[in-house]
């Protein structure tokens, strides 16, 4: 069915086979949805996957009742198998491997199939496709340190945390490890000097003296002194003044004078944090979202194992911050922090094809009294009414009364929506009867069955409807009134095919839910 804005008119599907536009040539001409298909007299027309979005469509009973046999008819899903004398199930997913989209798994059943989502793919509500899901935003499974990067299907964590100088990360245990540079070779000792390795870092000695080296630097500050105290035993002679031992940690002796360390210009002691000298050490400046460890580093605070009531469901620690997500059915609020319950019936009117109700978190669907809920959880089926068995024997007449199919439909349209003045008639649901029972006849008839309409609307009535039969195997539903909204309008449309000796064959029913909003637009 197709929307025109510029005249607010509905067309229905353009049936090729019935007006000729096909070129199947000497094959028979099958019309589906927006298309055709041509095959063989003897091959089945390429089924049609109903999804529980589907509102409009047109029910064939080429593709529900199939006479195989003088004795036997085989229901849609099925065929006849001589050997045992029975209808069998057609598995699609073998015979035909593209009725699901690459992100789609078929699953079969019997008398149908269905597609379901691949693993790291769901289902959209609104456009049914399989849409990736990001991991990274549903639940962090990296640790702090590392970043977590969504791919197609899945996600990966690359670790974003430098170790910095003087240490390598093990990526066996995600700890970074002190590089002993005086072992690996990679100090810059003179010849005659010996190489200590400290922290991130390394000393230079001569001989058993201990003789400072001017280019040393250190990772962790040292505790503070005062200036005048620190080269106290080191005024005396210049022997003293070039023995470590008696200078204080974080000073050094240069041209006969004993002076600080300023650790900040020697390579970078506090990572990207501000480093602050200070006399005889050095102190980290960490910026918000960070503290100083015991060494005096500064290291990622943990906001959501300090303080677990910062977020309402879910805490995600990030380097210098943290950030809150809600469980699957909750939408963030703006404030960041707490979470509101999202109303999945509200935002998408094609979940249920019965009853939707909303749950925290989710959603339930359930179908009126007399139809079951079927196994994907969406849809609606009369079991109740319809045949136990796919076929019936031309004896068994408690079998033909019950209809091969009961369907549910919904129609959804603005209110007011004009009818126009060329046709006096729009075109809402198409039934359409079967091709391969020559000499069949099909009787169709349409059932208002209630309205519902606030106090100050005029609701509908069985004269706002009226059947048309463009063909004599096809029956068309269309409105002449405009409807004013808002209100729910129910009808049951039947058909009932007869055989050529006007025995009675079969029937399908479906049952039509048309809404109509509040507003025109």
């Amino acid at each position: 069915m197709k929307y025109n804005a510029s005249n607010h008119e509905i067309y229905s599907d353009i049936d090729e086979c019935a007006e000729g536009t096909h070129d199947c040539g000497k094959e028979r001409c099958y019309n589906l949805p927006g298309s055709f298909q041509c095959a063989k007299a003897v091959v089945r027309p390429v089924r049609k996957r109903i999804t529980p979005t589907t509102r409009m469509s047109e029910l064939t009973t080429d593709s529900q009742i199939r006479s195989t046999t003088e004795s036997h008819y085989c229901d849609y899903g099925y065929k006849y198998n001589a050997t045992i004398g029975s209808c069998v199930d057609v598995d699609e997913c073998v015979e035909r491997k593209e009725v699901c989209s690459p992100t789609e798994e078929c699953e079969n059943s019997q008398g149908g199939y269905s597609c379901r989502c691949k693993t790291g793919f769901r289902r959209d509500n609104e456009t049914k496709a399989c849409l990736d899901i990001n991991e990274c935003l549903l639940q962090n499974a990296c640790n702090t340190s590392q970043r977590c990067d969504n791919t197609i299907g899945s996600y990966t964590c690359i670790r974003f945390l430098p170790c910095g100088t003087g240490y390598t990360l093990n990526a066996a245990t995600e700890h970074c490890e002190d590089d002993d540079e005086c072992v690996m070779g990679t100090h810059d000792c003179s010849p005659g000097y010996r190489c200590r390795n400290t922290l991130g870092s390394f000393r230079v000695r001569q001989g058993q003296e201990r003789q400072a080296d001017q280019s040393q630097t250190r990772r962790r500050p040292a505790p503070l002194l005062d200036h005048s105290e620190a080269c106290d035993d080191a005024q005396n002679t210049y022997a003293k003044y070039l023995t470590l031992s008696n200078v204080a940690t974080g000073y050094e002796v240069r041209n006969r004078d004993c002076i600080d360390v300023n650790e900040c210009e020697r390579g970078r002691p506090c990572g990207s944090s501000k480093c602050l000298n200070t006399p005889g050490s050095y102190r980290c400046l960490c910026e918000a979202g960070f503290e100083n460890d015991a060494s005096g580093a500064c290291q990622d605070i943990d906001e959501c194992a300090r303080d677990p009531s910062s977020c309402q469901h879910e805490c995600y620690n990030t380097w210098g911050g943290y950030r809150c997500g809600c469980k699957y059915g909750y939408r963030l609020k703006p404030d960041n922090r707490t979470c509101v319950d999202v109303d999945e019936c509200a935002e998408n009117k094609g979940l249920c094809h019965g009853i939707c109700d909303n749950t925290p978190g989710s959603y339930r669907c359930t179908c009126p009294k007399g139809y079951l809920l079927e196994t994907d959880g969406h849809t609606c089926t009369g079991r109740r009414c319809i045949r136990e068995t796919p076929y019936c024997s031309v004896h068994d007449k408690a079998c033909f009364q019950r209809p091969a199919h009961y369907t549910y439909n919904y129609i959804a349209i603005v209110s007011m929506f004009p009818i126009p003045v060329s046709t006096n008639q729009v075109e809402l649901f198409t039934m359409r009867g079967a091709y391969n029972l020559p000499g069949a006849t099909m009787q169709f008839s349409i059932a208002f069955i209630q309205a519902r309409a606030p106090p100050h609307v005029q609701p509908a009535t069985e004269s706002y409807f009226a059947l048309r039969r463009p063909f004599p195997t096809q029956a068309v539903l269309v409105m002449t009134k405009s409807l004013q909204g808002p209100q729910d309008i129910e009808l049951e449309f039947a058909m009932e095919i007869y055989a050529p000796n006007g025995s009675f064959a079969g029937s399908a029913i479906a049952r039509i839910f048309i809404v109509v909003s509040q507003y025109e637009f």
